[in-house]
Protein backbone atom coordinates (compact mmCIF):
# COMPACT_ATOMS: atom_id res chain seq x y z
CA UNK A 1 0.00 0.00 0.00
CA UNK A 2 3.00 2.28 0.61
CA UNK A 3 2.22 5.85 1.63
CA UNK A 4 -0.64 6.44 -0.78
CA UNK A 5 -2.69 8.37 1.78
CA UNK A 6 -4.50 10.33 -0.92
CA UNK A 7 -6.67 7.29 -1.62
CA UNK A 8 -8.67 8.13 1.50
CA UNK A 9 -10.59 11.34 2.26
CA UNK A 10 -9.29 11.75 5.81
CA UNK A 11 -11.07 15.05 6.27
CA UNK A 12 -14.38 13.17 6.08
CA UNK A 13 -13.38 10.76 8.85
CA UNK A 14 -13.40 11.34 12.59
CA UNK A 15 -11.06 10.23 15.36
CA UNK A 16 -10.93 10.99 19.11
CA UNK A 17 -10.05 14.64 18.53
CA UNK A 18 -12.28 15.45 15.56
CA UNK A 19 -11.39 15.33 11.88
CA UNK A 20 -8.71 12.77 11.07
CA UNK A 21 -6.68 15.02 8.78
CA UNK A 22 -3.42 14.59 10.75
CA UNK A 23 -3.41 10.78 10.73
CA UNK A 24 -1.41 10.42 7.47
CA UNK A 25 1.35 12.59 8.94
CA UNK A 26 1.46 10.51 12.13
CA UNK A 27 1.46 7.19 10.27
CA UNK A 28 4.24 8.37 7.97
CA UNK A 29 6.33 9.44 11.01
CA UNK A 30 6.15 5.89 12.39
CA UNK A 31 8.63 4.86 9.69
CA UNK A 32 11.26 7.24 11.08
CA UNK A 33 14.60 5.76 12.11
CA UNK A 34 14.70 8.35 14.90
CA UNK A 35 13.10 6.65 17.88
CA UNK A 36 11.99 9.90 19.55
CA UNK A 37 10.15 10.97 16.38
CA UNK A 38 8.53 7.56 15.88
CA UNK A 39 7.61 7.21 19.54
CA UNK A 40 5.96 10.64 19.71
CA UNK A 41 4.02 9.87 16.54
CA UNK A 42 2.90 6.53 18.01
CA UNK A 43 1.66 8.10 21.26
CA UNK A 44 -0.26 10.76 19.34
CA UNK A 45 -1.72 8.16 16.96
CA UNK A 46 -2.98 5.98 19.82
CA UNK A 47 -4.61 9.02 21.43
CA UNK A 48 -6.47 9.66 18.18
CA UNK A 49 -7.54 6.20 16.98
CA UNK A 50 -7.76 4.18 20.23
CA UNK A 51 -8.15 6.68 23.06
CA UNK A 52 -9.21 4.92 26.28
CA UNK A 53 -9.66 1.69 24.30
CA UNK A 54 -12.42 3.16 22.16
CA UNK A 55 -12.55 2.46 18.42
CA UNK A 56 -13.33 5.44 16.19
CA UNK A 57 -14.48 5.87 12.60
CA UNK A 58 -10.93 6.49 11.33
CA UNK A 59 -9.38 3.53 13.18
CA UNK A 60 -10.15 0.89 10.55
CA UNK A 61 -8.79 3.14 7.79
CA UNK A 62 -5.44 3.46 9.59
CA UNK A 63 -5.02 -0.29 10.18
CA UNK A 64 -3.90 -1.30 6.63
CA UNK A 65 -1.13 1.31 6.75
CA UNK A 66 -0.01 0.07 10.17
CA UNK A 67 0.10 -3.52 8.90
CA UNK A 68 2.15 -2.31 5.94
CA UNK A 69 4.70 -0.72 8.30
CA UNK A 70 5.25 -4.09 9.99
CA UNK A 71 6.95 -5.29 6.79
CA UNK A 72 9.06 -2.16 6.33
CA UNK A 73 12.80 -2.82 6.30
CA UNK A 74 13.64 0.66 7.63
CA UNK A 75 11.15 0.90 10.50
CA UNK A 76 12.62 0.39 13.98
CA UNK A 77 11.75 -2.93 15.63
CA UNK A 78 10.64 -1.06 18.76
CA UNK A 79 8.10 0.75 16.62
CA UNK A 80 6.91 -2.48 14.99
CA UNK A 81 6.54 -4.04 18.43
CA UNK A 82 4.45 -1.10 19.65
CA UNK A 83 2.26 -1.29 16.53
CA UNK A 84 1.67 -5.02 17.09
CA UNK A 85 0.59 -4.37 20.67
CA UNK A 86 -1.79 -1.66 19.45
CA UNK A 87 -3.27 -3.93 16.77
CA UNK A 88 -3.68 -6.75 19.30
CA UNK A 89 -5.49 -4.44 21.74
CA UNK A 90 -7.74 -3.15 18.96
CA UNK A 91 -8.52 -6.73 17.93
CA UNK A 92 -9.71 -7.56 21.45
CA UNK A 93 -12.18 -4.66 21.53
CA UNK A 94 -13.22 -5.30 17.92
CA UNK A 95 -13.88 -8.95 18.77
CA UNK A 96 -16.27 -7.87 21.52
CA UNK A 97 -18.09 -5.64 19.04
CA UNK A 98 -18.28 -8.52 16.56
CA UNK A 99 -19.82 -10.77 19.21
CA UNK A 100 -22.40 -8.13 20.11
CA UNK A 101 -23.38 -7.71 16.48
CA UNK A 102 -23.54 -11.46 15.95
CA UNK A 103 -25.76 -11.97 18.98
CA UNK A 104 -28.06 -9.02 18.20
CA UNK A 105 -30.60 -8.73 15.36
CA UNK A 106 -29.60 -6.07 12.81
CA UNK A 107 -32.33 -4.52 10.70
CA UNK A 108 -30.10 -2.80 8.17
CA UNK A 109 -26.40 -3.51 7.75
CA UNK A 110 -25.92 -1.20 4.78
CA UNK A 111 -25.12 1.85 6.93
CA UNK A 112 -23.39 2.11 10.32
CA UNK A 113 -25.87 2.60 13.15
CA UNK A 114 -23.51 2.44 16.13
CA UNK A 115 -19.90 2.49 17.10
CA UNK A 116 -19.98 -1.31 17.09
CA UNK A 117 -19.81 -1.07 13.31
CA UNK A 118 -16.43 0.64 13.64
CA UNK A 119 -15.22 -2.37 15.60
CA UNK A 120 -16.43 -4.77 12.95
CA UNK A 121 -14.64 -2.80 10.23
CA UNK A 122 -11.44 -2.91 12.28
CA UNK A 123 -11.81 -6.65 12.73
CA UNK A 124 -12.14 -7.24 8.99
CA UNK A 125 -9.19 -4.91 8.31
CA UNK A 126 -7.07 -6.88 10.79
CA UNK A 127 -8.01 -10.18 9.15
CA UNK A 128 -6.46 -8.98 5.89
CA UNK A 129 -3.07 -8.84 7.61
CA UNK A 130 -2.93 -12.56 8.48
CA UNK A 131 -0.08 -13.29 6.03
CA UNK A 132 1.98 -10.51 7.67
CA UNK A 133 1.44 -11.87 11.19
CA UNK A 134 2.39 -15.37 10.03
CA UNK A 135 5.54 -13.98 8.40
CA UNK A 136 6.51 -12.29 11.69
CA UNK A 137 6.29 -15.62 13.56
CA UNK A 138 9.73 -16.29 12.06
CA UNK A 139 11.18 -12.90 13.06
CA UNK A 140 14.49 -12.70 14.90
CA UNK A 141 12.75 -10.45 17.43
CA UNK A 142 11.06 -12.40 20.23
CA UNK A 143 8.55 -9.63 20.92
CA UNK A 144 7.39 -9.61 17.31
CA UNK A 145 7.02 -13.40 17.27
CA UNK A 146 5.00 -13.48 20.49
CA UNK A 147 2.61 -10.65 19.73
CA UNK A 148 2.06 -11.82 16.17
CA UNK A 149 0.90 -15.09 17.68
CA UNK A 150 -1.41 -13.33 20.14
CA UNK A 151 -2.95 -11.28 17.33
CA UNK A 152 -3.55 -14.41 15.25
CA UNK A 153 -5.36 -15.94 18.21
CA UNK A 154 -7.92 -13.14 18.15
CA UNK A 155 -8.90 -13.60 14.49
CA UNK A 156 -11.61 -15.92 13.19
CA UNK A 157 -10.03 -16.95 9.92
CA UNK A 158 -8.19 -19.95 8.47
CA UNK A 159 -8.20 -21.65 11.87
CA UNK A 160 -6.85 -25.03 10.73
CA UNK A 161 -4.02 -23.51 8.70
CA UNK A 162 -2.99 -21.10 11.46
CA UNK A 163 -3.22 -23.84 14.11
CA UNK A 164 -0.83 -26.06 12.14
CA UNK A 165 1.60 -23.14 11.65
CA UNK A 166 1.49 -22.37 15.38
CA UNK A 167 2.24 -26.00 16.28
CA UNK A 168 5.30 -25.87 14.04
CA UNK A 169 6.38 -22.55 15.59
CA UNK A 170 5.86 -23.83 19.15
CA UNK A 171 8.02 -26.88 18.47
CA UNK A 172 11.00 -24.79 17.35
CA UNK A 173 10.56 -21.79 19.68
CA UNK A 174 13.42 -21.44 22.20
CA UNK A 175 12.03 -18.50 24.20
CA UNK A 176 9.64 -19.83 26.86
CA UNK A 177 7.60 -16.62 27.19
CA UNK A 178 7.07 -16.53 23.41
CA UNK A 179 6.21 -20.22 23.40
CA UNK A 180 3.52 -19.59 26.03
CA UNK A 181 2.09 -16.75 23.95
CA UNK A 182 1.91 -19.09 20.97
CA UNK A 183 0.21 -21.79 23.05
CA UNK A 184 -2.29 -19.23 24.36
CA UNK A 185 -3.08 -18.26 20.78
CA UNK A 186 -3.39 -21.91 19.69
CA UNK A 187 -5.81 -22.68 22.53
CA UNK A 188 -8.08 -19.78 21.54
CA UNK A 189 -8.00 -20.83 17.90
CA UNK A 190 -8.96 -24.40 18.87
CA UNK A 191 -11.86 -22.98 20.85
CA UNK A 192 -13.13 -21.14 17.76
CA UNK A 193 -12.80 -24.04 15.31
CA UNK A 194 -16.11 -24.59 13.59
CA UNK A 195 -16.30 -26.93 10.60
CA UNK A 196 -13.72 -29.45 11.75
CA UNK A 197 -14.07 -32.96 13.11
CA UNK A 198 -13.81 -33.68 16.82
CA UNK A 199 -10.78 -35.85 16.08
CA UNK A 200 -8.95 -32.97 14.36
CA UNK A 201 -9.69 -30.63 17.22
CA UNK A 202 -8.57 -33.16 19.81
CA UNK A 203 -5.27 -33.56 18.00
CA UNK A 204 -4.41 -29.96 18.83
CA UNK A 205 -5.77 -30.22 22.38
CA UNK A 206 -3.64 -33.33 22.93
CA UNK A 207 -0.60 -31.41 21.71
CA UNK A 208 -1.03 -28.76 24.45
CA UNK A 209 -1.86 -31.49 26.99
CA UNK A 210 1.40 -33.27 26.16
CA UNK A 211 3.34 -30.05 26.76
CA UNK A 212 1.69 -29.79 30.19
CA UNK A 213 3.23 -33.08 31.27
CA UNK A 214 6.54 -32.16 29.71
CA UNK A 215 7.15 -29.17 31.97
CA UNK A 216 8.59 -29.31 35.48
CA UNK A 217 7.96 -25.73 36.68
CA UNK A 218 4.58 -25.66 38.41
CA UNK A 219 3.66 -22.13 37.32
CA UNK A 220 4.28 -23.03 33.69
CA UNK A 221 2.31 -26.26 34.03
CA UNK A 222 -0.61 -24.29 35.47
CA UNK A 223 -0.58 -21.99 32.47
CA UNK A 224 -0.63 -24.97 30.13
CA UNK A 225 -3.52 -26.42 32.11
CA UNK A 226 -5.38 -23.14 31.69
CA UNK A 227 -4.68 -23.06 27.95
CA UNK A 228 -5.82 -26.67 27.54
CA UNK A 229 -9.10 -26.04 29.38
CA UNK A 230 -9.50 -22.82 27.41
CA UNK A 231 -9.34 -24.89 24.23
CA UNK A 232 -11.55 -27.70 25.52
CA UNK A 233 -13.33 -27.32 28.91
CA UNK A 234 -14.03 -31.06 29.04
CA UNK A 235 -10.36 -31.90 29.68
CA UNK A 236 -10.03 -32.82 33.41
CA UNK A 237 -7.33 -31.31 35.63
CA UNK A 238 -8.03 -32.63 39.14
CA UNK A 239 -4.71 -31.31 40.48
CA UNK A 240 -5.12 -27.70 39.31
CA UNK A 241 -5.80 -26.31 42.81
CA UNK A 242 -2.67 -27.99 44.14
CA UNK A 243 -0.72 -26.59 41.20
CA UNK A 244 -1.94 -23.11 42.08
CA UNK A 245 -0.81 -23.49 45.68
CA UNK A 246 2.58 -24.90 44.64
CA UNK A 247 3.08 -22.17 42.05
CA UNK A 248 2.45 -19.50 44.68
CA UNK A 249 5.07 -20.84 47.11
CA UNK A 250 7.56 -21.98 44.47
CA UNK A 251 10.85 -20.01 44.31
CA UNK A 252 10.37 -20.13 40.53
CA UNK A 253 6.83 -18.87 40.53
CA UNK A 254 4.81 -15.94 39.28
CA UNK A 255 6.51 -13.26 41.31
CA UNK A 256 10.25 -13.39 40.70
CA UNK A 257 11.70 -10.92 38.21
CA UNK A 258 12.16 -13.37 35.34
CA UNK A 259 8.69 -14.86 35.66
CA UNK A 260 6.93 -11.50 35.99
CA UNK A 261 8.07 -10.68 32.47
CA UNK A 262 5.84 -13.41 31.05
CA UNK A 263 3.02 -11.38 29.50
CA UNK A 264 0.30 -13.94 30.14
CA UNK A 265 1.31 -15.52 33.45
CA UNK A 266 -0.40 -13.40 36.09
CA UNK A 267 -3.55 -12.75 34.06
CA UNK A 268 -3.94 -16.43 33.21
CA UNK A 269 -3.46 -17.45 36.84
CA UNK A 270 -6.07 -14.98 38.07
CA UNK A 271 -8.52 -15.97 35.34
CA UNK A 272 -8.01 -19.67 36.04
CA UNK A 273 -8.74 -19.19 39.75
CA UNK A 274 -11.84 -17.11 39.02
CA UNK A 275 -13.29 -19.55 36.51
CA UNK A 276 -12.74 -22.56 38.79
CA UNK A 277 -15.58 -21.32 41.01
CA UNK A 278 -13.87 -22.97 43.99
CA UNK A 279 -13.74 -21.35 47.45
CA UNK A 280 -10.35 -22.85 48.25
CA UNK A 281 -8.91 -21.62 44.96
CA UNK A 282 -10.36 -18.11 45.29
CA UNK A 283 -8.68 -17.71 48.68
CA UNK A 284 -5.34 -17.97 46.87
CA UNK A 285 -6.04 -14.54 45.39
CA UNK A 286 -5.16 -13.16 48.81
CA UNK A 287 -1.75 -14.82 48.58
CA UNK A 288 -1.17 -13.25 45.18
CA UNK A 289 -2.18 -9.84 46.54
CA UNK A 290 0.38 -10.16 49.35
CA UNK A 291 3.23 -11.45 47.19
CA UNK A 292 2.93 -9.42 44.01
CA UNK A 293 5.38 -6.55 43.41
CA UNK A 294 3.34 -5.06 40.56
CA UNK A 295 0.68 -2.43 41.29
CA UNK A 296 -1.30 -3.25 38.15
CA UNK A 297 -1.45 -6.95 39.06
CA UNK A 298 -2.60 -5.90 42.55
CA UNK A 299 -5.52 -4.06 40.92
CA UNK A 300 -6.32 -7.03 38.67
CA UNK A 301 -6.38 -9.39 41.67
CA UNK A 302 -8.50 -6.98 43.71
CA UNK A 303 -10.98 -6.62 40.83
CA UNK A 304 -11.37 -10.39 40.46
CA UNK A 305 -11.59 -11.04 44.21
CA UNK A 306 -14.16 -8.27 44.77
CA UNK A 307 -16.21 -9.66 41.88
CA UNK A 308 -16.24 -13.09 43.52
CA UNK A 309 -16.98 -12.17 47.16
CA UNK A 310 -19.55 -9.45 46.43
CA UNK A 311 -21.38 -11.60 43.89
CA UNK A 312 -21.32 -9.18 40.99
CA UNK A 313 -20.61 -11.92 38.49
CA UNK A 314 -17.04 -12.73 37.47
CA UNK A 315 -18.00 -13.22 33.82
CA UNK A 316 -18.97 -9.58 33.37
CA UNK A 317 -16.76 -7.88 30.80
CA UNK A 318 -14.51 -5.17 32.21
CA UNK A 319 -12.67 -2.38 30.45
CA UNK A 320 -9.87 -0.31 31.89
CA UNK A 321 -8.52 3.07 30.82
CA UNK A 322 -5.09 4.12 32.02
CA UNK A 323 -3.66 7.61 32.13
CA UNK A 324 -0.66 9.26 33.73
CA UNK A 325 -0.90 12.41 35.83
CA UNK A 326 1.70 14.32 37.86
CA UNK A 327 0.61 12.38 40.92
CA UNK A 328 0.98 8.99 39.23
CA UNK A 329 -1.10 6.45 37.33
CA UNK A 330 -4.88 6.58 37.18
CA UNK A 331 -7.15 3.69 36.19
CA UNK A 332 -10.82 3.99 35.33
CA UNK A 333 -12.82 0.78 35.24
CA UNK A 334 -16.30 0.17 33.89
CA UNK A 335 -18.38 -2.79 32.84
CA UNK A 336 -19.14 -3.36 29.17
CA UNK A 337 -22.83 -2.90 29.91
CA UNK A 338 -22.08 0.73 30.77
CA UNK A 339 -22.86 0.50 34.48
CA UNK A 340 -20.40 2.57 36.48
CA UNK A 341 -21.36 1.28 39.90
CA UNK A 342 -22.69 -1.88 41.47
CA UNK A 343 -24.63 0.21 44.00
CA UNK A 344 -24.34 0.43 47.77
CA UNK A 345 -23.39 -2.62 49.79
CA UNK A 346 -25.15 -4.04 52.81
CA UNK A 347 -24.39 -2.46 56.24
CA UNK A 348 -22.98 -5.85 57.24
CA UNK A 349 -20.17 -7.83 55.64
CA UNK A 350 -19.52 -11.56 55.73
CA UNK A 351 -16.15 -13.05 56.67
CA UNK A 352 -14.89 -13.37 53.09
CA UNK A 353 -15.84 -9.79 52.22
CA UNK A 354 -14.06 -8.46 55.32
CA UNK A 355 -10.97 -10.52 54.53
CA UNK A 356 -10.88 -9.16 50.98
CA UNK A 357 -11.12 -5.54 52.14
CA UNK A 358 -8.47 -6.15 54.82
CA UNK A 359 -6.00 -7.52 52.25
CA UNK A 360 -6.63 -4.57 49.93
CA UNK A 361 -6.07 -2.12 52.81
CA UNK A 362 -2.78 -3.85 53.67
CA UNK A 363 -1.43 -3.71 50.10
CA UNK A 364 0.55 -0.48 49.69
CA UNK A 365 1.05 -1.05 45.95
CA UNK A 366 -2.69 -1.05 45.31
CA UNK A 367 -2.95 2.49 46.66
CA UNK A 368 -0.20 3.85 44.41
CA UNK A 369 -2.72 3.86 41.56
CA UNK A 370 -5.76 6.10 41.79
CA UNK A 371 -8.89 4.35 40.51
CA UNK A 372 -12.67 4.04 40.79
CA UNK A 373 -12.49 0.26 41.28
CA UNK A 374 -13.78 0.28 44.85
CA UNK A 375 -16.57 2.73 43.96
CA UNK A 376 -17.94 0.22 41.47
CA UNK A 377 -18.61 -2.12 44.38
CA UNK A 378 -20.18 0.60 46.53
CA UNK A 379 -17.04 0.94 48.65
CA UNK A 380 -15.12 4.12 49.60
CA UNK A 381 -12.31 4.83 47.13
CA UNK A 382 -9.80 6.31 49.58
CA UNK A 383 -7.86 4.26 52.10
CA UNK A 384 -8.85 6.02 55.33
CA UNK A 385 -12.57 6.00 54.48
CA UNK A 386 -12.40 2.32 53.54
CA UNK A 387 -10.69 1.55 56.86
CA UNK A 388 -13.48 3.37 58.73
CA UNK A 389 -16.13 1.58 56.67
CA UNK A 390 -14.62 -1.79 57.59
CA UNK A 391 -14.47 -0.90 61.28
CA UNK A 392 -18.13 0.13 61.36
CA UNK A 393 -19.65 -2.89 59.54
Amino acid sequence: MGDNFDAIHWEELHDAEGKATTLPELIFALRSTNFSVANEAYDNLVDRIFYQEVIYQATSYAIPYLIDILLSSITLEKTKFAILILLTNISEIALLDLKRQTNSPVEDTSTPKSKHDYGMKCYHALQKGVSTYIFLLASDNAGLRGHSALLLGNLHTEEMRIARILVESINIEKDQSVQLQMIDSLSRIIQKMGDVSIEEKRTFVSFIYSLYYGKSINSTRLLLAFFTVQADPSVPFPDTIELIKEALISPIGFFDKKSSELPVSSTALITTIAEMNDKDASQQLGTILVKTTDAEIAHEVAKTWLDIVFGRGILDQWKKASSRTKSGRTFKYWRANGKQSAGQNSPTLNVEQKQTIERILENDLFWTIESNLLNIFGLPADRSSLRSYLANT
